[in-house]
């Protein structure tokens, strides 16, 4: 006889909140002092309960109206989360919103937030309030433990509408506490300032969050890229610098033996953070590096003039005391003169498929423990949308190696690998894929420096160091003179380009999927839900 067994759920739609209580701040586990421009301090406190999967936030501030805080994949505001706090008709509403785009952010059909307490009484604001990590809502982030995430916040005064300039930033925030080891600097250390270019014996940077440190002095500034080379560029004398429009005669191509990316900063990045064993080799040494090229991107679509940068860049850090292991940058994407992306398209996507005849390569230089993934800076232009790179191990997917939902051009950080993720290893398959909006576009829109041009590059920083440092795939484009180097891959190994021809069956293997994440979620108005088990 078959038995049948009944789960009944019971579910109960309930909001409980305790007006005008303070919580205590003791009751939290982990706390940080967010500060916006305006000089004002938002103190955000939180603690994980791991096994039901739910985390308890903390918010407080002398604020009059509203405060808003926010998960971002990148910084902004495009595709965030909000959580929005604010007092209506003498009562305090906490509320879930989404932000598709920059500007009003929308009420969420699905509120997935629980409030404890608030108290909004002289200025002051104080509100306690759940979440789960996971609610299976499409305009809700997954609030990951495994990675630091983007924090963005803003205030307002008096109803909630848009913020008056300097009342709003962002801040990446480690919740689990556990993912950047942080460790006193010792007193055999010293800062020095070097004009470039280079000339020195083998030192590294530190492997502290000073690391790598911007300084911006012009509002035009962009991007930053620094650029090893094995001998004199061509063109550009020591200690010269020359100012090229729109990327039209660059100094940094293969001839020039300076195209090797060694330093990446982009609009809306932060500081860099190397763990403790790690630094970056700069310098003669084992790279015989003789010169780095630094190249500043502007853009000035507002046509200002009188404009003058009174010296934008790298803030370096370094040391004669070597660490353990030397960092790289291994750069996967599309080579830009292969870009060519038709107009009037609310999506157009590109791949590069970074494959064994690269990732088997004997002289790459692969260590046997594999490369530790530090930091990931998924980098495109303006009309950018969204960015990921896969991994493929043995004809099996593994989790993302790094993606963006909602890519925002204005800003552009590293993001980072999972504490969970796997080493990548020799023979692993790496699939970077572009996405673009080109809806406002009349002509096809090609790769290049400018920002009206377009960008496929994921740079990846790890250790320890290899001869390969890039890994791109050219596809076809109508273009007579680029039809040599269609349907290639490259891989450059010690500032040497290997090519080599590929071919559907051979060179893009089928590999089995990884399946999405399942997710089960229970509208709380049924109040009662039967399993039957056979």
């Amino acid at each position: 006889m078959k038995q049948i067994l009944y789960f009944i759920i019971l579910f109960t739609a309930i909001t409980s909140s305790v007006q005008n209580i303070k919580f205590q701040p003791d009751f939290f586990e982990h706390h940080e002092i967010l500060i916006t421009p305006s000089k004002k301090e938002i103190n955000l406190h939180w603690k994980v309960n791991a096994i039901d999967e739910i985390i308890e936030f903390g918010i407080s501030a002398h604020v009059n109206g509203w405060l808003a805080l926010g998960l971002s994949d990148s910084g902004g505001m495009t595709g965030a989360d909000i959580f929005l706090g604010r007092k209506v008709n003498g009562e305090f509403l906490l509320e879930d919103r989404f932000a598709l785009e920059t500007g009003y952010p929308k009420l969420d059909k699905s509120q997935d937030l629980n409030l404890i307490s608030s108290f909004h009484e002289n200025g002051e604001l104080n509100f306690h309030f759940t979440r789960k990590l996971k609610t299976c809502d499409t305009e809700d982030s997954v609030i990951r433990l495994d990675i630091p995430l983007w924090f963005i916040f803003a205030f307002g005064e008096g109803d909630f509408g848009k913020h008056l300039p300097g009342n709003n930033a962002q801040k990446l925030i480690d919740l689990s506490g556990k993912y950047f080891e942080k460790e006193l600097i010792g007193e055999n250390l010293k800062e020095e300032t070097f004009n470039l270019p280079l000339i020195a014996p083998k030192i590294e940077l530190l492997p502290f969050d000073t690391v790598e440190d911007y300084v911006i002095k012009s509002p035009l500034v962009h991007h930053f890229v620094g650029y090893l080379c094995d001998a004199p560029p061509k063109d550009l004398k020591e200690g010269e610098s020359k100012c090229n429009i729109l990327g039209k005669n660059s100094v940094i191509n293969f001839d020039n033996k300076c195209s090797k990316f060694y330093l990446v900063w982009a609009k809306g990045g932060t500081k860099r953070m190397y763990p403790s064993i790690a630094g970056k080799p700069i310098g003669k040494g084992e790279l015989n590096t003789k010169y780095l090229v630094m190249e500043t991107h502007y853009a000035n679509p507002e046509l200002l003039s009188g404009m003058v940068d009174e010296g934008s860049g790298f803030n370096l850090t370094v040391t004669k005391q070597l660490r353990e292991k030397d960092v790289g940058m291994f750069t996967l994407g599309v080579d830009t003169e292969f870009i060519a992306i038709p107009p009037k398209s609310k999506e157009s996507t590109l791949v590069s498929d970074c494959g064994e005849k690269c990732m088997n390569k004997i002289d790459a230089g692969f260590p046997e423990s594999g490369l530790n993934v530090i930091a990931m800076l998924l980098h495109m232009h303006r009309r950018g949308i969204k960015m990921e790179t896969r991994q493929i191990r043995n004809g099996i997917e593994l989790p993302l190696l790094a993606n963006i939902n909602y890519f925002d051009f204005n800003y552009q950080s590293y993001s980072f690998a999972s504490i969970e993720q796997e080493n990548i290893k020799r023979g692993d398959r790496l699939i970077t894929k572009c996405t673009w909006n080109t809806a406002a576009d009349n002509e096809i829109v090609r790769g290049g420096s400018s920002s009206e041009e377009e960008m496929c590059f994921n740079f990846i920083e790890y250790y320890p160091a290899m001869s390969l440092s890039s890994c791109f795939q050219n596809g076809k484009i109508d273009d007579p003179k680029l039809e040599p180097y269609q349907d290639k891959l490259y891989c450059r190994i010690k500032n040497k380009r290997n090519i080599f021809n590929l071919t559907k069956e051979a060179d893009f293997p089928i590999f089995e999927e990884k399946k999405p994440d399942t997710c089960l979620k229970i509208d709380q108005a049924d109040k009662n839900l039967s399993f039957n088990i056979q």
